[in-house]
């Protein structure tokens, strides 16, 4: 987008924001000190050329095979040229920013329906331009299923946690047809209809089996899983013989051949995330590994290879949508953190397919040089950018194969140096640290041997070369990411980790609870007073030890002035906190990202009240980084922000 443009549609988003929220241009609020002070908006900096959305589906329809739907971050995204270039469609409904699941009517590609668990489900006529809500909404907490009939495109077929329900007239009204909450796991995880007979339905619960319907939901009977299935996250049915199914578990994939009646162990074992028959060749399958990568077998699942090609390595090793394309033999579509990639030869090399992307990237995290302000480097889904200008131009970074992970962070004192990591390609507890001494432009191994798995890494706040780890335990060290030495963290699991500027030996972190140490990680206490649930992300206070925050995302952001010993909830607004930052920018200011919606909410009473900084912010924040000057916040799917 040219920046011109870009000023004006970032001027038209904040305006309508503005008018959303119904805040006064100039707005004020109370300062830490008392007097007003003005509510700070966003402005979008320059796009990540080659980065690409968090695609979490991709869909399309029979009727017109070069039109496809991606369930992106950002919204509704469309291509009408099987893929080649994209557009943002629309946004989701009710200011929501997640990825939701998606159906398209095989015969009316204007037709859609996306379930938004745990908000139920909605529909449009219109290709995604508008969306409307049932009336008669399906009953359940959770919908993660959703089926076009084939044949009639206002047959609908919704799964949620209580069942199955059926709609004949495009979602206006539902009747239940199948009640599985007798079942051993209730929820209904996936729908479909076969297109040859748009009376056999299937419908698929987890730990329980394939409910089969030969009459349209009229009747079920009930395939079992194996024994030693422990559920599973995805599964597929072959466009060529319906009775076939592909349903993996995470630990492994299975294949039934007859509607679900039994089955043969034929995948790979860790953490598959989706798998797809090939259209065109029934020994052929594809599955989607977190820790190997992309899996191809050609002779029904006796053995498996690995696809290694570099083109992937942006993808971060795995795909959550895999699309063969039924118009185009040979060509098959992945979906991932990094965006689109495109094969045209059976998935054995692969391009980017993010054109027209750029604007709506997925950026995992954001860090700014310890002594130049204006060069950051934000990372991607298994790639990294660059710039020298404050966000104005990005360059990609040099990487080697494997690059995928969350976290990029600066070194607390050494101009030019960044640290990250990598989670295995090969297996879950062989890790990589990545360090950048050229500040950001080429990232190399620096631990030549297996390391520790990490999920959030931190650096020290002022000491250089010494960088903590939250994981397998909690780690540290102190040559820069060459080597690591457990702190003997109580739990098996760490979820976060976080370090006082003020006293480097007041250390929080989280496992199933929060534990506090006082002496550098010697000791570790677990507080008195625990948040409800799982802490997903801390954050130390810059300006007193003793004072962190703690956010639990669908309980709220809880708080601790005892150095850790109980924590407190704050404003009910900070229900879906996700991440806590504390600028230096603005005296007493705290800033939290909404994992749900587009907006940050601020205090500058540390939490007991908040306000919104929701302009020109279309996107939920996935982190933050500040000088004295500036303050930057990366999205899950717009790219770059600075608060201004």
């Amino acid at each position: 987008m040219i920046p011109l443009l870009r000023s004006i549609t970032s001027r038209l988003l904040g305006a309508a924001t503005l008018a959303l929220f119904n805040l006064p241009a100039l707005a004020q609020v109370p300062n830490a000190a008392g007097s007003l002070a003005p509510v700070p908006e966003w402005q979008q900096l320059g796009p990540l050329v080659g980065a690409g959305s968090l695609i979490r589906e991709l869909s399309g329809s029979l009727l017109h095979p070069d039109h496809i739907y991606a369930s992106s971050m950002s919204g509704l995204l469309h291509s009408s040229n099987g893929g080649a270039s994209w557009v943002l469609q629309a946004r989701w409904p009710d200011g929501m920013v997640y990825a939701p699941k998606l159906s398209v009517a095989p015969t009316d590609p204007q037709r859609l329906a996306i379930a938004r668990a745990p908000f139920g489900v909605s529909i449009s006529a219109d290709g995604g331009m508008s969306w409307w809500t049932p009336a008669s909404l399906p009953h359940g907490d959770a919908y993660d299923a959703l089926a076009f009939d084939p044949v009639v495109p206002e047959r609908l077929f919704v799964g949620s946690d209580k069942g199955v329900w059926r709609s004949e007239d495009g979602g206006l009204s539902f009747v239940q047809v199948l009640d599985t909450t007798g079942a051993t796991s209730s929820l209904c995880s996936a729908l479909f209809i076969e297109r040859d007979n748009h009376l056999r339905v299937y419908a698929i619960v987890p730990k329980n089996g394939v409910y089969y319907s030969a009459d349209g939901g009229g009747s079920w009977s009930l395939g079992l899983f194996p024994s030693g299935m422990a559920g599973f996250g995805t599964s597929d049915v072959d466009p060529r013989d319906a009775r076939r199914l592909l349903v993996a578990d995470g630990n492994a994939t299975y294949l039934s051949e007859d509607r679900g009646q039994t089955w043969l162990n034929v995948g790979p074992t860790l953490g598959t995330d989706a798998v797809a028959f090939d259209p065109l060749d029934s020994q052929r399958f594809y599955a989607s590994s977190r820790y190997e990568g992309l899996m191809v077998t050609n002779n029904g699942g006796q053995s498996w290879s690995l696809v290694m090609d570099s083109g992937l390595d942006a993808l971060g090793g795995h795909p959550y949508a895999i699309l063969p394309r039924l118009a185009e033999p040979g060509a098959l579509l992945l979906g991932g953190r990094g965006g689109v990639f495109r094969s045209a030869d059976g998935g054995q090399t692969f391009q980017r397919s993010n054109a027209g992307l750029e604007d709506y990237a997925h950026v995992q995290s954001i860090a700014m040089d310890a002594v130049d302000p204006a060069r950051l480097v934000a990372r991607t889904g298994g790639s990294a950018y660059v710039s020298v200008d404050a966000g104005v131009n990005w360059t990609e970074s040099v990487t080697g194969a494997g690059f995928s992970g969350y976290d990029v962070i600066a070194d607390a004192t050494l101009s030019g140096r960044f640290y990250a990591y990598s989670r295995s390609q090969a297996h879950l507890h062989d890790s990589k640290f990545w360090r950048s001494d050229d500040g950001g432009s080429s990232f190399q191994i620096v631990n030549p041997s297996t390391g520790p798995y990490f999920w959030h890494i931190e650096a020290h706040p002022n000491v250089s070369g010494v960088i903590f780890g939250a994981g397998e335990g909690v780690w540290r060290s102190d040559d820069g990411g060459q080597s690591f030495t457990s702190l003997g963290f109580p739990e098996n699991w760490v979820w976060d980790v976080t370090v006082s500027p003020l006293d480097p030996n007041v250390i929080h972190a989280s496992g199933s609870l929060v534990y506090s140490s006082h002496d550098g990680g010697a000791n570790w206490v677990p507080a008195s007073t625990q948040p409800p649930k799982i802490v997903r992300d801390l954050q130390a206070d810059r300006f007193d030890a003793n004072r962190a925050w703690a956010c639990v995302p669908g309980k709220g952001m809880y708080r601790t002035d005892d150095g850790g010993q109980n924590w407190i909830l704050m404003a009910a607004e900070y229900e879906w906190s996700l991440k806590a930052h504390q600028p230096a920018t603005h005296s007493g200011l705290l800033l939290v990202a909404d994992q749900l919606f587009p907006r940050v909410l601020a205090s500058y009473t540390g939490g007991t009240h908040s306000f919104q900084i929701p302009r020109g912010l279309p996107s939920s924040v996935s982190s933050f980084c500040s000088s004295a000057s500036d303050v930057y916040a990366s999205t899950s799917g717009e790219g770059i922000f600075r608060l201004r």
